[in-house]
């Protein structure tokens, strides 16, 4: 019984790393926002989105949530903030920060 729970402790710890690593880039990016970080598209953004966070009018995205090419934008365009929040809502169940913080209302 021991083994099998190392076993999977061992298999876990790629993705727990991996997710950690994401959480800290969103947050780095969040906190350091200029005009100028907050002019990225949605057209740049795959699927696997998160809702980010958001600094007065500016809202950040992971893009491609939970995978290696994970990155993150952040837009102010209205039009692209809908489209991004769409894809969130359609990947919620993966995106912690859905679950403890309301998406804005459309």
């Amino acid at each position: 019984m021991r083994i099998v729970a190392c076993i999977l402790g061992l298999l876990l710890l790629p993705v727990l790393y991996t997710t950690s690593t994401i959480f800290a880039q969103n947050e780095q990016k969040t906190q350091k926002m200029t005009d100028q970080d907050c002019s990225d598209s949605a057209k740049d953004c795959k699927p696997k989105v998160c809702w980010a966070g958001d600094k007065g009018d500016c809202s950040c995205f992971t893009c491609e949530y939970g995978e290696v090419t994970a990155h993150v934008v952040c837009t102010k365009d209205k039009h692209d903030k809908k489209a991004l929040f769409d894809y969130a809502r359609e990947n919620k169940e993966r995106c912690p920060s859905l679950k403890t913080a309301p998406l804005p209302v459309k």
